[in-house]
């Protein structure tokens, strides 16, 4: 009721237009569940110029909606507001052209969600340099870009998660464009996912794009198919910003992932793991980074890997091979640190957007052996790694072993006909049979003939050659 003081949840205002007109400087509006839009009383845009001002949905983005639908209006301005302003655990939807339009600020945006706003994008920055922490940006139709940057602004990201936003304009996520400024504006994006964003405009930059006199510093990121019709995971145009720095990064599947570095000798690529780069720099590779799925985008590992969670929420599990992304990030320096990746973690920093964070991908313990599992009606499309999830041929099995440097093949009793011979060119794997799938791996009988390999079929002709190849 707009008619309360708005001092207590007993005396609540209706709207946050009306909040908005009983603040002063450091004040704290708390923001019920609910879904705030004209029906309920609330004008747009939400207009935030008081220093120190914060909102809040207390009962997180999930919960607190703002909706713009049916307005064609921007959902918040905020202008002029300082570090001590705060937009937290609200998400902000059906914004037109803008969900968030920012200038001369430097506020905190923590736990929000901008999904389906419509126009410009969901994001716009014109001046100034924002921090967003933990939020998504996602499902947004827009004619510049999902988070769009002008007239000299800056932002700084932390943890959050950008895509399939589809734009017309220059670029699918994030654009820097201070074409006509003097500018030196810097996005500073921190463990942080670009995925399945997608533009159709002439410059094609589905990921992130910078032009001149802008740049990105890149630092444990993920920028992932992002593509539409050969477009841009990183796009740098002129050579005049002032950094343009990738670190500890996995940039892959985009249609091209980076161009751009070579326009300027001060612009670094180390230690990262990118598909194609114009140029790159020391501890670059360009092997397949093996995600766990391409919907949260964790790396595999057999020893632990985080599943069905980006930074929480998920489960661990043990995948059937290890990313060439575990311990290959940077060795020394400020981009170095992983002390925050989970043990066992091999005392160095890994690459993607989970690297130095608790849902980082484990490394291989000290004295750690991969086993694989074969059984008679096994499943070859398995993860091989107990007895329920074991697989039906031996060379499956080794071949699984391979890209792991060795181990283990575990076999079931019983009499397994292979249709090739069984290479084995890895001296460190060994094959053990007589398993009675008792235990992991269980007990094992030493009955002559309780495990056969055999080139022979009894219900086929016989196929010649050995049963093993070492």
């Amino acid at each position: 009721d707009d008619s309360g003081d708005g001092l207590t949840l007993g005396t609540a205002f209706r709207t946050i237009t009306k909040a908005l007109t009983a603040v002063f400087p450091a004040t704290t509006i708390h923001v019920w569940p609910g879904t705030y839009n004209t029906n309920l009383g609330e004008q747009f845009p939400l207009t935030l110029n008081t220093e120190s001002l914060q909102i809040v949905g207390e009962m997180g983005a999930t919960n607190t909606i703002i909706d713009v639908k049916g307005t064609n209006a921007i959902a918040i301005k905020v202008v002029g507001i300082g570090a001590g302003g705060l937009l937290k655990n609200l998400t902000i939807i059906n914004g037109n052209p803008w969900g968030l339009w920012m200038t001369n600020t430097y506020i905190a945006v923590q736990g929000c969600v901008l999904t389906n706003n419509n126009g410009g994008g969901a994001v716009d920055i014109a001046r100034g340099n924002p921090t967003f922490t933990d939020c998504r940006i996602e499902s947004n139709k827009c004619n510049k870009a999902a988070v769009y940057i002008e007239g000299n602004g800056g932002f700084t990201m932390n943890r959050c998660i950008l895509r399939r936003n589809v734009s017309s304009g220059s670029a699918g996520a994030i654009w820097m464009d201070l074409d006509n400024w003097i500018g030196s504006g810097i996005g500073y994006l921190n463990n942080c996912l670009i995925d399945h964003n997608a533009c159709s405009g002439a410059v094609n930059a589905d990921g992130i794009y910078a032009n001149d006199g802008t740049g990105f510093v890149l630092a444990n990121c993920t920028i992932a198919d992002n593509d539409n019709a050969g477009g841009y995971g990183v796009l740098k145009t002129g050579g005049n910003g002032t950094q343009m720095k990738i670190y500890n990064s996995i940039i892959w599947s985009n249609g091209t992932d980076v161009s751009g570095m070579a326009l300027n000798a001060a612009y670094t690529a180390q230690y990262s793991c990118v598909g194609s780069i114009d140029e790159g720099g020391v501890g670059i590779i360009n092997t397949n980074p093996l995600f766990v799925d391409t919907n949260y985008y964790h790396i595999q590992s057999v020893e632990g890997c985080y599943s069905n969670g980006f930074f929480a929420d998920g489960v661990w599990i043990t995948a059937p091979a290890n990313s060439s992304c575990i311990d290959a990030g940077a060795i020394t320096g400020s981009y170095a640190v992983y002390q925050s990746e989970p043990m066992y973690n091999g005392a160095r920093v890994n690459m993607g957007y989970d690297a130095n964070t608790p849902t980082a991908s484990k490394s291989l313990a000290p004295g750690w052996v991969p086993y694989r599992y074969v059984k008679m009606g096994g499943n070859n499309e398995g993860a091989g790694t107990n007895w329920n999830t074991a697989y039906a041929s031996v060379q499956t099995g080794l071949q699984a072993l391979a890209p792991l440097g060795g181990g283990s093949v575990h076999i079931a009793t019983g009499t397994y006909y292979l249709a090739a011979e069984a290479n084995v060119t890895n001296g460190t794997i060994e094959v053990l049979g007589g398993y009675l799938m008792d235990g992991v791996p269980g007990m094992r009988t030493n009955a002559p003939g309780a495990t056969t390999l055999s080139r022979v079929n009894v219900a086929a002709t016989k196929a010649p050659g050995r049963a093993m190849n070492w």
